[in-house]
């Protein structure tokens, strides 16, 4: 669909064209674009109101102004990918603007007595506490960092400048899955012997999948064959 034709279709949803974050709501609704989308065709959500013949927001403000919107708004005066995401979807000033106006970003944030969010710090007991106490959620380095990133909590890159691989997984009492030796794959086999045994390589792939362990591919590579490693745990 071309620009004419989106416009033509919107002409009859118009009266909902008011805020980004309203029209987001009823685009959802009625199957339309989203405000990214439009504004992304239309260059910003102003351009797209005026070629609908809408009010459009206002884009020139003054000093007290700026000053009163920020203070209206100033839980969202963090960073500023941060309040122009909330601008966007509520039409106000985009960050540049502000800036025009206070020729920082920190100095707005000053302006509204927002402090400049600082990284905490950890010690390497914090880190070993938080690792222990929060083992059953530690599954890989990608999943933590949303988990972590949830429950504000140190990425792994920050966990990595205290541990080592081993040392965590040592920690989480987890079987390392990376930087394996072949001792390392006997022990594992050895401790799952049973599963280990009867298992083809499908079979066990999914039991070390539910149970974090290295994959038949793993063992393959190391020992040659799965019926090799198999083979050598056997009379073990």
């Amino acid at each position: 669909m071309d620009n004419e034709e989106l416009i033509n279709q919107l002409e009859q949803h118009k009266s909902e064209i008011t805020t980004a974050a309203h029209w987001n709501s009823y685009a959802k609704s009625v199957g339309l674009p989203d405000s990214n989308k439009l504004i992304a065709n239309y260059g910003s959500w102003n351009e797209l109101k005026r070629k609908l013949g809408l009010p459009v927001t206002n884009t020139s403000y003054t000093p007290s102004e700026i000053r009163t919107i920020v203070k209206k708004h100033k839980n969202h005066v963090r960073t500023q990918s941060v309040w122009d995401l909330y601008a966007r979807e509520h039409s106000l000033p985009s960050s540049k603007t502000l800036i025009k106006s206070f020729e920082t970003w920190s100095e707005v944030r000053k302006y509204v007595g927002n402090k400049r969010e600082r990284k905490p710090t950890y010690t390497k007991k914090d880190i070993k506490d938080i690792l222990k106490n929060h083992a059953p959620n530690f599954q890989n380095r990608t999943q933590w960092d949303v988990y972590a990133k949830e429950n504000k909590l140190p990425t792994y890159k920050t966990i990595k400048k205290y541990f080592d691989y081993e040392e965590i997984t040592k920690i989480l009492n987890k079987e390392k899955k990376i930087n394996l030796s072949k001792d390392d794959l006997i022990r594992i086999a050895l401790k799952h012997k049973d599963i280990f045994l009867t298992s083809s390589m499908a079979r066990w792939d999914i039991y070390a999948s539910e149970n974090n362990l290295p994959r038949s591919t793993t063992f393959h590579k190391h020992f040659g064959s799965w019926n090799t490693a198999k083979n050598v745990i056997k009379p073990m």
